[in-house]
Formats: structure tokens, sequence, C-alpha cells
């Protein structure tokens, strides 16, 4: 398959794949949120593969094989449809523009490559996490551990309405400040709070002080420093209400404590593409796997919208 790098004019779009489903007509509806929300345009793929036999039976017999070129069309009528509903559920998507074509291949590995300018990939996710869709390799979990621009992932079970929310998880790492990043733009063009969240986890260790004695003085020294890095981020101008919180444990069980089905959710990912990040169960997998409402992964660096995007979708 040939890959064409997208023109400069289209570049910086969103990117989501979609099929013929209730559950395409919910991720296409995040996404035309989004668009609306940075006035930027989108694109919807839908995929396809070459039946390993050749040919099927009808009722007159064996019929031929559909061309590459009828299975791109018929792939295009469906991102074509698909986008049609999005435009009639979404009340803003009149302003946004969208282009729909099909695509042959495997679903993760097209939408990596057609995003790879993109400033969005949206994605769906199963309403039900484990290690299962860990192991299965899906179309969604290649897009998380390869795509280089920051990745939505909308579970079925996941609000369509606006958010109440966006929760970002900070731990002062350098993907964690991007993410911080990325969700301050995200909660200015969504007119919704921010909440910065660092977990923690102490353990009553031999000879020392048990946790609870430890941890109200801890926790309180972590808060103001929290409050420190969150205004050495934000600018001047920023009328985002922002809170921050410490919380006791993991970083994925406090997340996903943290965040409902009507909150977008914030994560950093430090890069490690590959099978050995998945059986090590990093923190953005845990969560894509289990949050119930959207989540948004952002790489280290490519948190940035365009400054002409930016001042257009906070000005508007």
């Amino acid at each position: 398959m040939t890959t064409t790098r997208p023109p400069r004019s289209v570049a910086r779009n969103i990117v989501i794949g979609v099929g013929a489903s209730t559950a395409s007509d919910h991720v296409l509806r995040r996404a035309m949120a989004e668009g609306a929300s940075t006035h930027r345009a989108v694109r919807a793929i839908h995929t396809w593969s070459t039946p390993a036999w050749g040919a099927g039976p009808s009722a007159d017999g064996w019929t031929r094989m559909p061309s590459a070129q009828e299975q791109d069309r018929w792939a295009k009528d469906v991102a074509d449809q698909a986008l049609a509903q999005g435009r009639r559920a979404h009340a803003g998507a009149g302003k946004v523009t969208a282009t729909a074509e099909g695509s042959e291949g495997f679903a993760g590995d097209v939408l990596v490559r057609a995003a790879a300018e993109s400033g969005l990939l949206v994605v769906g996710g199963r309403s039900h996490g484990g290690l299962g869709s860990a192991l299965l390799g899906s179309s969604t979990g290649y897009a998380l551990h390869h795509a280089g621009c920051p990745v939505m992932v909308v579970p079925t079970t996941a609000d369509d309405g606006p958010f109440r929310r966006v929760v970002v998880g900070f731990d002062d790492s350098p993907c964690s400040r991007s993410a911080l990043r990325w969700a301050l733009d995200a909660a200015r063009r969504h007119h919704c709070p921010l909440v910065v969240v660092h977990a923690l986890r102490l353990t009553r260790l031999a000879g020392q002080m048990p946790a609870a004695d430890l941890y109200p003085a801890y926790a309180e020294e972590l808060r103001v420093w929290l409050d420190g890095e969150v205004t050495k981020i934000r600018t001047s101008s920023d009328d985002v209400a922002v809170s921050t919180q410490v919380r006791d444990g993991s970083a994925a069980e406090v997340l996903l404590a943290e965040a409902g089905t009507d909150d977008l959710l914030v994560l950093g990912s430090r890069g490690r593409g590959g099978f050995r990040t998945l059986l090590l169960g990093s923190v953005a997998t845990q969560c894509a796997q289990h949050s119930r409402g959207a989540l948004v992964v952002v790489r280290a660096g490519t948190e940035r919208l365009d400054d002409q995007q930016l001042t257009a979708a906070t000005t508007a």
C-alpha cells in the first residue's frame, strides 16, 4: 500500500476511523465536537481488507471478487454515510469541514499513517477492559502505541454531551507536562474546569512512622508543589478554573476513579511502542482499557495546537 504525505493545507486535521455501526456514530460525534472547538477539518476513513477466499457465492453461482477501486468506492460510501449521521447528531458540525475516504489495509496502520501530521486521531474503545483487549492487538491499541499525535479513545460508555470537566494526570515527567498543556487547551476550548491529579502511594516501612501519620503533611507539600507546577505552565491570559488534587493510590486507579463518563481524561505517554509496553501495563494502557469516558493520550512534544488555530479556537 502506498502512503501519501498529506499536503500542508490539510495537515493538523482530525483523523477518525469510521464504520457502519452505532459505536462508530458515537465516536464520530465526539470527533465533530473536537473539529468545531479547534476549527480543524475532520478526515473520516473506512478501511477494508481483501477477502482471503477471493470470490463469494451468489444466486447465480460464484461471483468475481470486487476490484480495489470498487472496494474503495464502497468504503468511501460507508464513510460518507457516517459523516452525514455525525452532522445530523452534532449541532456544531455544520461549521466543520469534513471529508470521507476508503482505504485498504489494517485499520490501525492506515489510521496511524493518515494521522502522521494530524492534530488528533480519534478511535473507538471497548465498553469493557481487561487483558484480552491488550493482547488481541486491536486497531485502537495499535494507534495508542504507534501514533505520533495525540489519540482520543471514545468508549461506548462515554457521554455524548459537553464535557463536565477535563481531568489530567501529572507526575512531573516531560510527557505529563505535554498532557497538562493539552488539557489546558481542551478545558479552555470546551469552557469547563480542569482538575490536575497527582497520585502517590505511601507504604509502611520497617522502623518508620505508619503511612497514615505521614500522609497528610506529605500530601499538603505535594499539593503546594503541584499548584506551582501548574502556574508555570499556565499563561497570563488563561481563564480556566483549575483545581489540584493529591490522592493516595496507584496512578491508574486514582485517575479512573476520578474521571466519570462525562469527563475527558488526559494522560501523557512516554512513547515506548510495541508489545513490551502492553505486557508491562502502562498507566495509559490501563486507563484506555477501563476508562468510562473519553480519554486522550498525549506523547511528549505533540500537544501544541497550531498558533493560528489556537487563536481562532479560543477567541471564537
